[in-house]
């Protein structure tokens, strides 16, 4: 439960707790890399929708340089609409992955430790006892 919740503070927090850090490095870097993405591009969209309403012929484009028509904003507005839509469905997926991955992470970790316990025998006679699975 621990690793569970601290990767839904964190992306990739839960699996480093639970000792596999390379792999919440890599969900950490995937998170933040596919939202800037997202909103990078549904930024662009916004500015291209806005001047294509504002002006009825065209527009300069400071991105590109180029002079471009209403019909060439709108395309543009559109492209990067669905691809920032895609990268930012992508990153709430990761981001949903990587809770269910940290729970799953955490598992395989508790696997792996040697459990040891103390018993007692009817005598009064103490010994330790490891169990390991294979």
């Amino acid at each position: 439960r621990t690793a569970t919740l601290l990767s839904v503070t964190l992306p990739g927090l839960g699996q480093t707790y639970a000792g596999s850090p390379g792999k919440g490095l890599a969900f950490l870097i995937a998170e933040i890399g596919l939202l800037s993405a997202a909103g990078f591009n549904l930024d662009r969209a916004v500015h291209y929708d806005d001047l294509t309403d504002r002006f009825a012929t065209g527009f300069y484009d400071p991105y590109s340089n180029d002079f471009l028509t209403t019909d060439q904003g709108r395309v543009r507005a559109r492209s990067h609409t669905i691809f920032g839509t895609i990268l930012l469905a992508g990153g709430i997926g990761g981001y949903i992955w990587n809770i269910f991955d940290a729970a799953e992470t955490a598992n395989q970790y508790n696997k792996r430790r040697f459990p040891a316990q103390v018993q007692r025998t009817v005598n009064g006679e103490t010994y330790l006892t490891l169990t390991y699975r294979f």
